[in-house]
């Protein structure tokens, strides 16, 4: 289940800094589904153009990532996210 105290978070859409903090994370999928990671610079640079993400993964298992500066906007699609 999910916990936002414990870290843990479903697929969603987030502001880095306010919505999930900083830190490392470890984003796993159900067995036999693909994960999608998006990373902006910004809600508004993902408003304006969905081209311009910072990175895009797409991934089976489990998938690391680091979010290191606040404001960045973060889309996570079909995983859960957990803090390390």
């Amino acid at each position: 289940m999910f916990d936002r105290e414990k870290g843990i978070y479903p697929s969603g859409q987030y502001l880095v800094g306010r919505d999930i903090p900083l830190g490392g994370y470890i984003l796993t999928t159900r067995e036999e589904e693909t994960g999608y990671v998006q990373l902006y610079q910004t809600y508004a640079k993902f408003k304006k153009d969905e081209d311009d993400c910072i990175f895009y993964e797409s991934f089976k298992g489990d998938y690391h990532i680091s979010l290191m500066e606040e404001d960045n906007y973060l889309i996570v699609q079909g995983a859960d996210i957990q803090r390390l």
